[in-house]
């Protein structure tokens, strides 16, 4: 059967790949009515959020990325009209308050996301949702379109300060218009959300104090840090097995939160700045002082303390 991996007499076969699915309208909505969802919590608080994934496939080549291993890199989404009856069917039968979109990039098809948008205002579905982007698929009107049918927050990719690095990455984006993306987002009353990548194999430690200090001036409204992990499969994962880069294989350290590469920088050194970063850009007064006015700092400390928490545990990966 194409698709299915099996060993047998210790060995591991693998059959033929299988095609991807062209229709994704002609796949069911998730079975949330077979699980236990009175036993699922966010922070503590009763489960009002639901992911959705309203397209497969991502036609860009970042090397760190496991994402189109996957879903291929060729686009292919479901209708604007598939994806609104989701959203109002999650919000009827499971009182769903916000939807968070997995999309690799949710605005890849802009025509698309309009027409989303217009789905959710005629319908009058009352629901906030956030999505992950691209810098370069962003424009001022189309993000005023979509915050007017509730979107609250967008992920986006910097990655890092050094044109070095993200070339390593194959990143292909312009810091000047991220720094432009990002302005635009927050004018038109949506969180930016941006990750940032530490620990390339040959990141020096002055680039990745770089990558802190854009991250500090483009002042998102949040940030998520992370320790470049080469998840097996992808460009980098084969690139440092065959340089002899892995500090181990044991992929239950494969977490973004640890060092697992050999790097300029030592592990040691590498999760201590990747604790600076978060404690840098979360202890600023500037940004507590914003998430008081939003209403939001216990939810924020709450967050805080698990990373914090998580960044003192953390322990090396034997080689």
């Amino acid at each position: 059967m194409r698709g299915v991996y099996y060993k047998e007499n210790g060995k591991i076969i693998r059959n033929e790949r299988r095609g991807f699915i062209e229709d994704l309208d002609s796949l069911p909505f998730p079975a949330y009515d077979l699980m236990p969802l009175d036993k699922y919590t966010v922070l503590g608080e009763r489960l009002e959020q639901f992911p959705m994934i309203t397209s497969r496939g991502c036609p860009f080549a970042c090397r760190y990325c496991s994402s189109s291993l996957y879903m291929g890199h060729r686009f292919r989404a479901r209708s604007a009209r598939n994806v609104a009856d989701e959203i109002e069917w999650l919000c009827e039968e499971f009182e769903a308050k916000h939807i968070a979109f997995g999309d690799d990039t949710f605005t890849l098809n802009k025509k698309r996301v309009v027409d989303i948008c217009t789905e959710i205002k005629k319908r009058g579905l009352e629901i906030t949702w956030s999505c992950s982007s691209r810098i370069d698929t962003i424009t001022a009107e189309l993000l005023k379109m979509m915050k007017s049918a509730g979107c609250v927050a967008i992920y986006y990719g910097i990655e890092s300060a050094s044109k070095r690095i993200l070339d390593y990455y194959r990143k292909k984006i312009s810091l000047e218009k991220a720094k432009e993306v990002v302005r635009a987002t927050k004018k038109a009353g949506i969180s930016a959300i941006c990750s940032f990548i530490l620990g390339a194999p040959m990141e020096t430690k002055e680039e990745m104090k770089k990558t802190l200090k854009l991250a500090l001036k483009l002042d998102p409204d949040y940030a998520q840090f992370s320790i470049l992990t080469p998840y097996p499969g992808t460009e980098i994962y084969e690139e440092a097995k065959k340089e002899n880069l892995l500090l181990t294989e044991d992929f239950q350290e494969y977490t973004a939160g640890k060092p697992v590469l050999k790097t300029l920088v030592s592990p040691e050194d590498l999760a201590k700045f990747l604790k600076k970063c978060y404690l840098r850009f979360y202890l600023r007064p500037k940004f507590i002082a914003r998430e008081i006015r939003k209403g939001n700092i216990r939810l924020i400390f709450k967050v805080l303390k698990k990373a914090i928490a998580r960044s003192n545990s953390l322990e090396m990966p034997e080689s």
